[in-house]
């Protein structure tokens, strides 16, 4: 609710969007404030209190209360150009971050679209998709073909689509393999396996 009080906000510049996070606002410090923190509310209908305070209520409703009420903070991209932005490698050597606007994962973690963007293998994946794209285009004439029938198909390439005994299936360009599910399950960074 606070989310989308925030944007609504920031698209219409509607006070009534204000207001209903000051009243969120005041009901939460009114019936979930205790002497350590901010309680999970377990009961509407009496106000009866958990004995927790969930992590989003930190790290996304506050956050989100916050920014409904500073519209001029940095998160929201209204600075003037340059202020806070930096320079790092990227294509060309070069990559501007924090040149203005956050998007917010659904963790409400702030991103900085230009370092989605910059930090990325951005050369390769375009070289990559360029590949794939003229091969695609080209389902007769490849760029490499004529040295391709010389040399004969690649390891692990065929045209069928069903595998033959012992081939294994290899990962097409622009994927990410899956982890196997055992090595899934992690513990401050140390993996658990079946053997473990």
């Amino acid at each position: 609710l606070i989310e989308s009080a925030m944007y609504l906000f920031r698209a219409t510049g509607d006070h009534t969007y204000l207001q209903l996070g000051l009243d969120a606002l005041e009901s939460i410090e009114r019936i979930t404030k205790t002497p350590c923190g901010y309680a999970s509310v377990k009961d509407l209908r009496d106000h009866q209190l958990d004995n927790r305070m969930e992590s989003f209520f930190l790290a996304e409703t506050i956050k989100y209360l916050y920014l409904l009420f500073d519209p001029a903070h940095f998160l929201h991209g209204g600075g003037r150009e340059g202020d806070g932005s930096w320079e790092e490698g990227g294509e060309g050597g070069q990559c501007v971050l924090g040149a203005g606007g956050f998007i917010f994962n659904t963790e409400a973690h702030p991103l900085d679209p230009a370092a989605l963007y910059c930090c990325s293998r951005h050369t390769q994946d375009r070289q990559e998709l360029q590949d794939i794209l003229l091969s695609l285009s080209q389902p007769g004439e490849r760029p490499d073909s004529q040295s391709q029938q010389a040399e004969g198909p690649p390891p692990n390439r065929s045209d069928s689509i069903v595998l033959k005994p012992g081939e294994k299936k290899t990962a097409p360009p622009l994927s990410c393999p899956v982890q196997p599910f055992s090595a899934r399950l992690a513990i401050l960074g140390q993996v658990f396996t079946d053997n473990t």
